[in-house]
C-alpha cells in the first residue's frame, strides 16, 4: 500500500512558488504586505500538507476540486488543509 499511495503522490506535479497566483484572492488581499513571508512559510512546508492548503484558501478551489485534483477524498483534503493552516500559522508566528 505504500508504494501505491507513494506511486499516487508522485504523479501529481509540485506547486512552485512561480506557479501561485501574483495577487491573492479577495480573502488573504487585505494582508498583501505579508504575501513575501506567506510564500517563503508555503516554501517551508512538505508538499502533501502545502498543496490542500494552496489550492483552497488561495485558489479559491471547493474542497471537493481539491479532493479530485489530488485523488483523495474530500474529508481527506478538509483535514489536510486543516493541519497545513496550523502548521502555517506556526511557522508564521515564529518568522515574525
Amino acid at each position: 500500500m505504500h508504494r501505491r499511495a507513494g506511486a499516487r503522490r508522485s504523479r501529481h506535479e509540485a506547486i512552485a512558488d512561480d506557479e501561485l497566483p501574483r495577487s491573492p484572492s479577495p480573502r488573504i488581499s487585505r494582508h498583501w504586505a505579508t504575501w513575501p513571508t506567506l510564500r517563503k512559510a508555503l516554501a517551508r512546508m512538505p508538499e502533501a500538507r502545502r498543496e490542500p492548503l494552496v489550492l483552497h484558501h488561495i485558489l479559491g478551489m471547493s474542497f471537493r476540486e481539491v479532493g479530485a485534483a489530488l485523488g483523495i477524498s474530500e474529508g481527506a483534503a478538509k483535514v489536510r488543509a486543516h493541519r497545513a493552516l496550523r502548521e502555517l500559522r506556526m511557522l508564521l508566528g515564529s518568522s515574525g
